[in-house]
């Protein structure tokens, strides 16, 4: 019998670890947990440095052991999600996107994080905008927190260029 977690299990199990005491929070961020709050402030300045393709800046925020699971079942490591949103600079395709809903728990040295975020896509002179639902574990590693896992538990709308296509290896 396979005891993995499938997707339709996700939201049961952050329900779970959430429970009534999570920490929920708007586009401008207010709480009781400070980690949590530090963290929530932080996926913003994530979601700014994806569209802006700040290698550097993410390199920093994800664990070497990083893993991304998109909603089509797809899974990245770390060096695969940094060449997906590199290829997307390069390639004329613009995409903002705006944290504008978190909850979050935190728990000693772990945190775990939902929210959504809204994206604004353009190629070739058209746009799309999509929005996804996530969830994300944060640890705690040598006094710094650093995202874990991710994954895309809904997409709506558009699809993002750099989460529909995996990297291409060479």
């Amino acid at each position: 019998m396979n005891h993995r977690m499938t997707l339709l299990g996700a939201p049961l199990l952050v329900s779970l670890a959430l429970g009534s005491g999570a920490v929920s929070v708007g586009a401008q961020g207010s709480g009781t947990d400070s980690i949590v709050d530090m963290l929530m402030a932080r996926e913003h300045l994530i979601a700014r440095a994806v569209s802006e393709g700040d290698l550097a800046a993410l390199d920093t925020v994800y664990a070497e052991n990083f893993r991304l699971t998109l909603s089509s079942g797809l899974a990245l490591t770390k060096c695969e999600w940094l060449e997906s949103i590199e290829r997307a600079g390069t390639s004329g395709v613009v995409t903002t996107r705006t944290v504008d809903r978190q909850e979050g728990e935190s728990f000693g040295d772990l945190a775990i994080l939902t929210g959504r975020i809204r994206m604004r896509t353009e190629v070739d002179r058209s746009e799309e905008v999509s929005r996804v639902t996530y969830v994300r574990v944060y640890q705690k590693r040598q006094d710094r927190w650093v995202m874990l896992w991710h994954r895309t538990l809904e997409q709506f709308g558009g699809g993002s260029p750099i989460q529909d296509r995996p990297a291409v290896r060479s």
